[in-house]
């Protein structure tokens, strides 16, 4: 199975935050620091977080492991 967007879909469970990248600056010049919500793919927690939320959904359908 080949997903795009597999680590995207990992939710976190602690908060996460990120600073703005120096390309990307307000139009006041400002500097801003984000919150994440879903996990992205620079994250450590990303691959077991996306593990988590695949087990979650193939437990849901009935299929255990051995």
């Amino acid at each position: 199975m080949y997903v795009n967007t597999t680590f995207l879909n990992g939710v976190l469970e602690k908060e996460v935050y990120m600073k703005q990248y120096e390309r990307f600056l307000s139009s006041d010049g400002g500097h801003f620091v984000y919150m994440l919500n879903k996990s992205i793919y620079s994250l450590k927690q990303a691959s077991h977080q996306w593990y988590l939320k695949f087990h979650e959904v193939i437990s849901s359908f009935g299929f255990k492991e051995r």
